[in-house]
Formats: C-alpha cells, sequence, structure tokens
C-alpha cells in the first residue's frame, strides 16, 4: 500500500471520524484534504532505508565507523540567567559493562525513535563488526583507528537536536584534534530531512555530510493549487487557535513547519498542532495522532 492509498483511509478509522467531527460542516472536506495529504511512513519502510543510507554513508569511508543514536541530551547553566547547554559527549555518557561502550540510551526519560534506531545500529554492528563500532568510548575509537562518526536520526526537521548531538562530541578535546587532522569526519544519517534544517546542520563547525531517503513533504510542496494551499494553512492557523490557544509559534508545526510526514512510531512536532494536539478533557480537542503517537487502529493503514 503506498503513500497516498493509506493516508486516504486515515479519516474513515474511528480516531479519523473523532478528529473530523471537531471541524465545522464546511471545513470538513478541507480536513479531509489534509488528512489525505499525509504521507505515512511504514516501521519496514523506515528501517530498510535507514539501513540503506547508513550503509551509503560507511560505504564512503575508508576504515571503521562509529554509529550513534541521536538523543536528547541533558544541559546546564553555568548561572541561572545563562542558556543552557549541553555538556562534552563522554561527561554525562553511562560506560557499559564492557568499558568499551556507552549507553546509547537516557533511561531517566521517555524513548522515542532513539530505541528504534539503537535497535538497527545493533544489528549493523552485529552483521559487519570490522566496520561497525556500536557507540564506542574515546579509547574504542582509538584502538580501532575510527574513521568517522556516523550520527543515525529519523528526521531532520529544525536541526536542533541534531546540532546539540554534534557540538556534545565537538566539545571533547580529543574529537576535535581528530577531526582538526582530518583524520575523522562526521555524517548525518537520517531518514528525511527540511532542507532548512538540513542547511542548519551543515553549518556547525563540524561540517557534517548528510545522508538522507527522502526530502520532507510539506503541506506547501504538495502537488495541488496554490488556492488548496492557502485553505490547508487557514485551516491549520484557525483551528490551531482552538487545538493549542497559548502556542501560537505551533499551529503550523514547530518553526511553522507544515511537515506532512508522519512515521508509524511517531508524529514529528514540525506537523500542524490539530494533528497531534490533544487536550485529556471532555471538550478538549482531540488529534488524529494523540500527543504525537499511533495508536493501533491507526497503525493498521
Amino acid at each position: 500500500m503506498d503513500d497516498d492509498t493509506a493516508s486516504r483511509k486515515l479519516i474513515l478509522t474511528q480516531q479519523g471520524q473523532r478528529w473530523l467531527s471537531q471541524f465545522d460542516p464546511l471545513d470538513q472536506d478541507a480536513a479531509t484534504l489534509l488528512a489525505s495529504s499525509l504521507a505515512l511512513v511504514s516501521h519496514n519502510e523506515f528501517r530498510r532505508k535507514l539501513e540503506d543510507q547508513i550503509n551509503e554513508a560507511a560505504t564512503a569511508v575508508e576504515g571503521p565507523v562509529a554509529l550513534f543514536a541521536v538523543r536528547e541530551l541533558p544541559k546546564h547553566s553555568p548561572e541561572p540567567w545563562m542558556t543552557p547547554m549541553v555538556q562534552a559527549f563522554y561527561s554525562c555518557a553511562v560506560p557499559s559493562a564492557d568499558g568499551r561502550s556507552v549507553n546509547p540510551l537516557d533511561q531517566t526519560t521517555d524513548l522515542g525513535s532513539e530505541a528504534i534506531i539503537v535497535q538497527i545500529i545493533r544489528q549493523i554492528t552485529k552483521a559487519n563488526t570490522n566496520k561497525f563500532i556500536n557507540h564506542p568510548t574515546l579509547e574504542e575509537m582509538r584502538v580501532r583507528r575510527c574513521r568517522a562518526i556516523i550520527l543515525v536520526d529519523d528526521f531532520i526537521g529544525s536541526g536542533g537536536r541534531i546540532i546539540d548531538f554534534i557540538q556534545s562530541l565537538w566539545m571533547e578535546p580529543t574529537i576535535k584534534s581528530w577531526h582538526s587532522t582530518r583524520f575523522i569526519a562526521f555524517h548525518v544519517v537520517t531518514y528525511s530531512a527540511m532542507e532548512s534544517g538540513a542547511a542548519h546542520v551543515r553549518r556547525h563547525k563540524a561540517n557534517p555530510t548528510i545522508n538522507f531517503h527522502r526530502e520532507a513533504p510539506t503541506l506547501y510542496t504538495l502537488p495541488v493549487s496554490q488556492e488548496r494551499k492557502n485553505l490547508l494553512e487557514s485551516l491549520c492557523r484557525n483551528y490551531g487557535k482552538r487545538a493549542l490557544k497559548g502556542r501560537k509559534n505551533m499551529w503550523l508545526g514547530y518553526k511553522g513547519g507544515m511537515c506532512s510526514l508522519i512515521f508509524e512510531h511517531g508524529c514529528p512536532n514540525n506537523t500542524p498542532a490539530i494533528l497531534w494536539e490533544t487536550k485529556d478533557t471532555p471538550v478538549g480537542w482531540v488529534g488524529l495522532f494523540p500527543h504525537r503517537t499511533i495508536s493501533g487502529e491507526v497503525a493498521s493503514v
């Protein structure tokens, strides 16, 4: 089943009908167009294409590569008035029992796409231990003469999370030294990316190479008339106010992304708020993907 066929069936699910019922009758056609315009990515599609991108990036490197799953990192402020910043990666990483790697996940937070990516990295590494190193320590990278660091994520939206992760590694003097002597290079691999976010990531001092399967589709790039695009934007603004009144900056998605890409493992916050915002009250708004999660019923399409 392709994206278009699956997305057209979204509105026919119980969740889809409940979401649609919240729109005024005159706006339900536009809401149906919005739902049917979403690009849906299954677990199998995601895994297969992400593995392809990892292997493609690694093939361009002569020598072993280190794989890291991108995740949110702890931040701190030296002074209360200062903007919180990430710490050097290995100062907050938890060593694994073998002493050759670090724990890829933060057990104190909810696990999102990074848990799936950690599993993909584990399988790829086991299949080719000579080429891939799973979340290594600095010493392990030195012993293995690692030639590249590949950071893996599902999606580049604004690019902020990936930049934080790169910066955390960049703060390690050893890694910065290796990079300055061109011994090691940075690569970022994702399933999809918004061009503005990818450009933001490329501007980091680490000069990362970015590999992704597809540019992220948005509601601005749909193959429909400008009149219909304007209609969808107005719908997202007008009902965004109803769904998320106090956060105007999210009505069109984070930083106005208007992204239309939905993964089976979750809905990015770069998509319009009316798709995912949910108020846990009898009269609150109910998203098509409540709290950015995908229900079993919706996943079945």
